[in-house]
């Protein structure tokens, strides 16, 4: 079965919460091993409120799967976040597509220079996912997690030599 189209919107608070209220697991363990114990709702706020920009991506039934951002964390530099459901494997084009897109026109913009993420080393899709908007893979950060997982760096320069 084909999925229908998705709708990209800007986060709301209410997306966030649907999501993070029905995380997938893998997105569960990436999410516990950045901030250790947290709950839905403090995950949902935490998105929602973080400086940057931030989108929800809604199936046919207008039902969120998915939410993502860039988080800005100093000038011309942000991070690639993203939550999850099981739904979203249904998707997975269409969160590339939108964020390979994002990232080429902010770079083209002149808005940021940098865009990284910090992915589950063990994770072999969201590394996929991470490779697919065109980040690279920098670098390993062994047992940086809260439970000594191993964190890989993602990340996409522009304008920098290289």
């Amino acid at each position: 079965m084909t999925p229908g189209p998705s709708d990209v919107r800007v986060l709301t608070l209410a997306a966030a919460v649907y999501v993070a209220n029905d995380l997938r697991p893998e997105s569960r363990r990436d999410v516990q091993a950045m901030a250790g114990e947290i709950t839905a709702a403090e995950l949902a706020i935490n998105r929602f409120q973080a400086p940057g920009l931030a989108w929800s991506f809604h199936d046919a039934q207008g039902l969120p799967y998915a939410c993502a951002g860039l988080e800005s964390e100093r000038p011309g530099i942000a991070a690639w976040w993203l939550m999850t459901t099981a739904a979203t494997q249904k998707h997975g084009l269409t969160l590339a597509r939108f964020g390979r897109n994002a990232v080429r026109n902010l770079f083209a913009a002149g808005e940021l220079h940098r865009i990284h993420a910090f992915v589950l080393a063990d994770w072999p899709g969201a590394c996929r996912l991470a490779e697919s908007i065109g980040l690279r893979r920098e670098a390993t950060m062994r047992a940086c997690g809260i439970r000594r997982e191993d964190i890989a760096i993602f990340a996409a320069t522009h304008g920098c030599d290289n």
